[in-house]
């Protein structure tokens, strides 16, 4: 038996994942000590105790969460503890430069896109544990929700920790009847349009004298845009390297970095702007959406259009009864172009046929498109017909989501991706 710590407390979404992997610890016969953000205090304790009396084996973390613990007293915690600190990102590293280059010595860093254990790999080359984690969804979450259904369901409409008619006492294990219970909801869409957040990023450009940072911004966009394949950085780079020869200036890793960092904020930009069009373009062709999440109501388009039913904002785990409830559930990925994204997995475990935009890692997975309908970015105009022939057609739908089902319990929930750190874990 191994001893682990997991930190919660600070987003709702991290806690649900560090509950999917505090179950699949215990079912593997591990111990959990939980450090939360409102009893930290005590929990730290409790921990500092448990290190004593019998060891501790490892931190899981997402985000970075914990990672500089102890550095006000003068060294980082876990390292004076000699034990290994997994740190899961769930967002691309050039959010967290100053984090990673703060990590401690022994981190095991997994990541959700291939491509980004390349950039680790290149721009913080002391992190030399660094994996690709595909992500995964919340089987056990998902069989609570099943289980704890309650016998009235007549307020279907209203309540959305409620199921149509024939979902109970299938318990999640049946998979005809998870798949082809009645559903009340043709096409769901949980994800927020986060512009306010990401013109918070937008820098200063005067700390980018090298170029005119309005148009560099502008030229960028575009590009990322119009040919949606490419990773943000990598179109940063080019268009920075550009720039530079024209000034005849030379260009390190170290200030090609700054540009990466200070321009990040393209990526939402990019990502908001294909989930809006994914979304508009099936409402204004008369397909019924319902989205989860904040920003939608900022739509001039949305707000007297009858077939965008905005449900408001929920939290992560509120978001599983609704994919339960839904025939389509629509992802659009966070520019991952070599991963995955949960809104799949949980997706194809709520019995759902899952419609997504294409990565390389998917094309790879789902080559024959059986457990998933995928698009391409470019090619967006052709989405309602994909999920109008989805909706009409029962049988084909069914088969996607049964084939999704299948595939993400075997293969791609949390029950795996705690096998994998396990694993890892075991060789240090």
């Amino acid at each position: 038996m191994k001893n682990f710590v997991l930190i919660k407390g600070v987003f709702d979404t991290m806690d649900l994942f560090s509950e999917e992997i505090q179950k699949e610890l215990e079912l593997l016969g591990h111990s959990c000590h939980v450090l939360h953000m409102e009893t930290m205090d005590v929990d730290l304790k409790n921990m500092l105790r448990a290190h004593k009396d019998f060891g501790l084996d490892g931190v899981i973390a997402f985000n970075n969460l914990g990672y500089n613990m102890g550095e006000e007293q003068g060294g980082n915690l876990w390292d004076a503890m000699g034990i290994p600190y997994v740190n899961i990102l769930m967002d691309h590293p050039f959010h967290y430069i100053s984090q990673l280059e703060g990590a401690p010595e022994n981190t095991i860093l997994y990541v959700i896109d291939r491509n980004h254990v390349d950039f680790v790999k290149r721009f913080f080359p002391k992190i030399e544990r660094c994996h690709f984690l595909a992500h995964a969804g919340c089987a056990n979450a998902m069989q609570e929700i099943l289980g704890d259904l309650p016998e009235d369901r007549s307020n279907l409409a209203e309540a959305p920790s409620s199921l149509p008619e024939g979902a109970a006492g299938t318990g999640g294990n049946d998979t005809a009847a998870l798949v082809s219970r009645p559903r009340d909801i043709d096409v769901l869409y949980a994800g927020t349009l986060s512009r306010v957040l990401i013109e918070q990023l937008i820098p200063d450009f005067k700390d980018f004298p090298e170029i005119n940072g309005v148009i560099f911004s502008r030229n960028c966009l575009e590009d990322l845009i119009q040919n949606p394949e490419q990773t943000t950085e990598e179109v940063i780079e080019r268009k920075v390297k550009q720039e530079f020869e024209n000034r005849d200036l030379e260009l390190t890793d170290e200030r090609l970095m700054d540009y990466i960092e200070g321009f990040r904020f393209l990526d939402g930009f990019a990502v908001s702007y294909f989930r809006e069009m994914a979304v508009r373009i099936l409402v204004e062709s008369g397909i019924n959406v319902h989205v989860l999440g904040l920003g939608w109501e900022q739509c001039d388009w949305a707000r007297d259009n009858e077939h965008l039913i905005h449900l408001g904002k929920v939290d992560a785990k509120e978001v599983l009864p609704y994919m339960l409830r839904s025939k389509i559930v629509l992802n659009t990925l966070t520019w991952f172009k070599d991963g995955a994204h949960d809104r799949i997995f949980n997706g194809m475990l709520a019995g759902a046929a899952v419609v997504s935009d294409e990565s390389k890692y998917l094309r790879e997975e789902e080559t024959d498109q059986k457990t998933i309908a995928m698009f391409r970015l470019r090619e967006l105009m052709k989405l309602p017909e994909m999920v109008a022939d989805l909706l009409d057609d029962d049988k084909k739908r069914f088969s996607i989501a049964r084939c999704g089902l299948e595939d993400a319990r075997e293969h791609h929930s949390w029950r795996q991706a705690v096998g994998e750190i396990v694993d890892e874990l075991g060789r240090v």
